[in-house]
């Protein structure tokens, strides 16, 4: 069955302010290939980093049981202005969109 978009969570749960902020986004579905999980935040993470919307936020790929996208600096408010941005830039992947969100 073809996904109608794919799910991507951008995980909320942070540490006490002060200590190192960090957070993770992944493909919320486990019926998206991985090799497509690991397109899908390819493209979001270029997206990110073409449109220059997290500066001073550290970023990687990696694969930990899952693909994820580790982000290091992205504090409360970065997430919410980058939620908004990525909302409205119509991300998608074999033309089905990303359904992005921040959930914990």
């Amino acid at each position: 069955m073809k996904n109608k978009t794919i799910p991507i969570n951008i995980w909320d749960d942070y540490v006490p302010v002060g200590e190192k902020q960090t957070t993770y986004a992944y493909v919320e579905d486990d019926d998206v290939l991985r090799d497509k999980q690991k397109e899908s935040l390819e493209i979001l993470l270029n997206h990110i980093k073409e449109n220059n919307l997290l500066p001073n936020v550290e970023t990687n790929i990696i694969f930990n049981d899952r693909w994820e996208i580790n982000f290091e600096n992205l504090t409360h408010e970065l997430l919410s202005k980058l939620i908004k941005n990525l909302k409205i830039a119509n991300l998608s992947v074999d033309n089905t969109p990303f359904k992005i969100y921040s959930e914990s």
